[in-house]
C-alpha cells in the first residue's frame, strides 16, 4: 500500500461528495425527484464526482462499520458526516460503493431512491437483490457475505480483484491503526492464511507499532463471544505463521503471547481446548524463535509440555484430579477437600468477597448507563470540546494572538459539519463569540476575517437549507439564530418559502418568519410584486397579522385579485384592521353570483363576525333551491350567520326549519342539523321555540343539539 500521509486530490473531492451525498440521501427521503432541495444537493455531488473523474476513470468508498476507506485512506471517524454515511450503508450491508466516469444525475439520483425506498431499507437483502436485477451503468455496489466474506458485485466486474482489494484495506486500517479490531472482526475471519500471509509479507513495515500486530491476530483469531482460541483457530493461526516471512512471523508470535497472556484463565482453557497436535506447533514456533514469554503464560506452557508424565494411570477426566486443567499433588488435593477456607483465606479478605458478591450492578437501559452511554458518545464528546474552546476564547484566559488563532482554527474546522448536521446550538454559540469579539475588539482581523464567512452568502443560504431539513426539530435554536441576523436573513427566508414544495416546511418557514413582526414588511410588500400567485398569497399571509396601518394601500388592489386564494388573504388582511374596503369588496362577492367568490366571502363574513354582511347572507338564503349545490352554499351561509349571531337571521332560519322540500330530502336535512348547531351564539331568549320544536324531532342531532342549549338555559 501506498504511504501518503494526506489524502490526495481525487480522494479529498470525494469526501466533500460524500457529504453532499448524504444530503442528498435525507432529501430524497422527504421529497420527490423534483424537488429544488434534491435537485441542488444531487447536482453538488455530481459537480464533484465531475472534477474527481479529470484526474482518475473510478474511485471506490469502502465501508467498515462506522468508517469510510478512500483508495489506503481512512476518512476521520469523529467527522459525524462520513459516520453517519458509513453506519447507514452498513446496516444495508454495503461493503463498498464505487463511482465511474460517465455517471449520471439520474443513475446517482436512483442510487439514492433506492438505498433509501422504506419498503426496502428493512431488508437489505431487497436492496442488494435490486441492485442485482437492476444494475446501474456507472456506479456498482458491492455487498458483504458476512459467512464467508465474500462480496457480490452487482455489475459483476472486476469481482475478485475488488474483494481482496477491500479486505485488504481492511486489514491495513488495523495495522495503521485507522481501524478497531471490533470493527471488522466479522468481516476478515474467511480469508485464507495463505492469502493473508501473503498480503502482511508485501505490506508490514518496520513502522508498524506492536499494538498493531495484537489488533491483527485479535480480529482474525478470537471469536466475538470468547477469547479463547478453539482447535480450529488455533490450526488457522499456525498455517498463519508458517506463511509469514522469518522476521514477521516472530513478530506475530510475540504478538499471540501478548493476546493469550493477558487472561492466564482464559490460557488455561486455550491449552485445554485445542488439540495436543496443534498446541506443540505453535510451542515449537515459539521455541524457535527463542521468545520472551511472561513468568504466567511459561508455567502453564511447562505444565503443559510436562503433562503426559505427571498423568496417574487411574486418571479420570472430571474426576477431582484436575482443577481448572492443572493437576494439583496428593496434598493439594486434600486441602481443597477440606473446604475450611480459613485456613487459606483471611477473615477480613473473605469480608471484602462479601461486598463485592453483594454489590449490585446498573442493569442494562437504567439511567447510570445511560448517562454513561451520553457522557461517552462521540458527538457529546464533539459538542462539548467545541463550548469548551468558545468558553475560553470568551475568558482572559487566551491572551496570545498566536494561541487565540489556533483555537479560533479548530472552530472553523468544525462549522462544515454543525452546518451538515443541523447542530444550530454550536452556531449561535459562534456567532455569540463574533459579537463578544467584535464588541471587544479582540484580534479585530482574526475577528473580522470570521465575520466575513459567518454573513457570505454562501454559508447563509447552507444555513438555511440546513433548517429545511433539521429546523423543525430545534425550532428554538433556528429561531436565535434569525433573532441574531435580524433584517439581513429575511430575504434568504422568503426566496427558501417561495421555492418551497412541501406544505410542512412551508409551515414551518412561515412560522419562523412571523416571529420577525413588523420587521418582514418591507421585504414582503417588495414580494407583492412577484407574477408567481402562491407567492403573493404568502406575502399576504405574513402580512396580515401586522400592526402597521400603512400597509393597507398596497392590500387593497389585490382584494379582487382573479386568483380566489390571492384574495382571499388580502380580505382576511383588510378585514383584520376592519378596513371599509376590505367589507364593501366582501359585499361584492357575495353578490357576485359566483360560487367560488360567495365560499370564500361567507367563511371570511363567520371567521371576522363582519355584522355589515348579515343582509346580504339572508339574501341568499333566501334564495330558491334549484339544486344541491344551492343546499351546500346555504350550509356555509347559516355557518357564517351563526358565527355572527345576530338576531336579524332567526326569521329566515325558521322559515327554512318549517318549509317541506321534496327534492334534496337529504341535503336539506343536514341544513337543518346545520342551523341547530349554530344557534349557540344567539341570543338564548329569542330561540326557545326552535329548541321547543328540536326536542321533538326525530333527528338525532337536532334533539341533541336542542337537549344542550336548553340545559344551558337552566342553568
Amino acid at each position: 500500500m501506498p504511504g501518503e500521509k494526506e489524502l490526495s486530490i481525487d480522494a479529498r473531492l470525494l469526501s466533500d461528495a460524500i457529504i453532499e451525498l448524504n444530503i442528498a440521501r435525507r432529501n430524497v427521503t422527504i421529497y420527490p425527484k423534483d424537488h429544488p432541495s434534491v435537485e441542488k444537493s444531487l447536482n453538488r455531488s455530481f459537480d464533484l464526482l465531475q472534477k474527481i473523474f479529470e484526474l482518475r476513470e473510478d474511485i471506490t468508498i469502502a465501508i467498515a462499520k462506522d468508517t469510510l476507506i478512500i483508495d489506503e485512506f481512512f476518512l476521520e471517524k469523529k467527522n459525524p458526516v462520513y459516520k453517519d454515511f458509513a453506519l447507514y450503508m452498513n446496516r444495508l450491508g454495503v461493503a463498498y460503493i464505487t463511482f465511474k466516469k460517465g455517471i449520471t444525475k439520474d443513475e446517482l439520483y436512483e442510487f439514492q431512491k433506492t438505498i433509501t425506498d422504506k419498503t426496502l431499507v428493512d431488508s437489505p437483502e431487497l436492496i442488494e437483490k435490486k441492485f442485482v436485477e437492476q444494475p446501474l451503468k456507472k456506479l456498482s455496489i458491492g455487498f458483504i457475505n458476512y459467512d464467508a466474506f465474500s462480496f457480490v458485485d452487482s455489475t459483476n466486474v472486476e469481482e475478485n480483484s475488488k474483494k481482496s482489494s477491500i479486505w485488504e484495506k481492511y486489514i491495513y486500517g488495523l495495522l495503521t491503526g485507522a481501524l478497531q479490531s471490533e470493527d471488522v472482526s466479522d468481516m476478515i475471519q474467511g480469508i485464507s492464511p495463505d492469502a493473508l500471509g501473503s498480503y502482511l509479507n508485501r505490506t508490514i513495515t518496520d513502522e508498524v507499532k506492536e499494538e498493531s500486530y495484537d489488533k491483527v491476530i485479535t480480529s482474525y483469531i478470537s471469536r466475538p463471544s470468547s477469547n479463547i482460541f478453539s482447535d480450529q483457530e488455533m490450526k488457522k493461526l499456525n498455517e498463519l505463521i508458517n506463511a509469514l516471512k522469518p522476521e514477521i512471523k516472530k513478530q506475530f508470535l510475540a504478538s499471540t503471547v501478548r493476546v493469550v497472556s493477558k487472561d492466564v484463565q482464559a490460557a488455561k482453557r486455550f491449552f485445554n481446548e485445542i488439540s495436543v497436535d496443534e498446541a506443540v506447533k505453535f510451542i515449537n514456533s515459539i521455541n524457535e524463535q527463542n521468545l520472551m514469554i511472561p513468568e504466567n503464560l511459561k508455567n502453564l506452557i511447562d505444565k503443559f509440555s510436562s503433562l503426559p508424565s505427571m498423568v496417574d494411570e487411574h486418571f479420570i477426566p472430571g474426576s477431582d484430579y484436575i482443577i481448572d486443567d492443572i493437576f494439583l499433588s496428593g496434598d493439594a488435593r486434600q486441602l481443597m477437600m477440606e473446604g475450611d477456607e480459613k485456613k487459606f483465606v483471611s477473615e477480613k479478605y473473605m469480608s471484602e468477597i462479601r461486598k463485592l458478591l453483594g454489590y449490585s450492578l446498573p442493569i442494562a437501559g437504567s439511567d447510570v448507563i445511560k448517562e454513561f452511554d451520553k457522557e461517552y458518545n462521540d458527538d457529546y464528546i464533539e459538542r462539548y470540546f467545541s463550548q469548551i474552546i468558545i468558553d475560553l476564547l470568551q475568558s482572559d484566559f487566551v491572551t496570545d494572538i498566536e494561541e487565540y488563532r489556533i483555537f479560533i482554527n479548530l472552530l472553523n474546522e468544525r462549522v462544515e459539519e454543525f452546518v451538515n448536521t443541523g447542530q444550530f446550538g454550536q452556531i449561535y454559540q459562534l456567532l455569540k463569540l463574533i459579537s463578544y469579539n467584535e464588541k471587544n475588539k479582540k484580534y479585530p482581523e482574526i475577528t473580522e476575517q470570521f465575520i466575513k464567512y459567518f454573513y457570505s452568502d454562501d454559508f447563509l443560504i447552507r444555513l438555511i437549507d440546513t433548517f429545511r431539513i433539521f429546523g423543525r426539530q430545534s425550532r428554538e435554536e433556528v429561531w436565535l439564530i434569525c433573532d441574531y441576523y435580524g433584517e439581513l436573513i429575511i430575504p434568504l427566508l422568503m426566496d427558501a418559502l417561495s421555492n418551497e414544495e412541501s406544505p410542512i416546511m412551508r409551515k414551518f418557514l412561515i412560522n419562523l418568519l412571523k416571529r420577525f413582526g413588523n420587521k418582514l414588511i418591507p421585504e414582503a410588500l417588495k414580494r407583492l410584486e412577484d407574477k408567481r400567485w402562491f407567492v403573493k398569497r404568502n406575502m399576504l399571509y405574513l402580512l396580515a397579522d401586522s400592526k402597521n396601518i400603512e400597509i393597507l394601500p398596497y392590500i387593497r388592489p389585490y382584494a379582487n385579485y382573479n386568483n380566489s386564494k390571492v384574495c382571499f388573504e388580502a380580505l382576511r388582511c383588510l378585514l383584520n384592521y376592519g378596513d371599509e374596503y376590505g367589507i364593501t369588496s366582501l359585499k361584492n362577492s357575495l353578490k357576485s353570483g359566483s360560487f367560488e367568490d360567495i365560499e370564500m366571502a361567507a367563511n371570511l363574513s363567520g371567521m371576522y363576525r363582519v355584522n355589515e354582511a348579515v343582509d346580504d347572507l339572508l339574501r341568499i338564503l333566501k334564495k330558491r333551491t334549484l339544486s344541491s349545490a344551492d343546499v351546500y352554499q346555504k350550509v356555509l351561509v347559516v355557518r357564517a350567520l351563526g358565527e355572527i349571531g345576530d338576531p336579524r337571521a332567526l326569521e329566515t332560519l325558521k322559515d327554512l326549519l318549517v318549509s317541506k322540500k321534496l327534492l334534496f330530502k337529504n341535503a336539506i336535512e343536514h341544513l337543518n342539523e346545520e342551523i341547530y348547531k349554530s344557534l349557540r351564539n344567539y341570543p338564548i331568549d329569542s330561540i326557545q321555540d326552535i329548541l321547543k320544536e328540536g326536542l321533538k324531532s326525530k333527528n338525532e342531532i337536532i334533539r341533541s343539539e336542542s337537549k344542550r342549549l336548553s340545559q344551558k338555559v337552566q342553568k
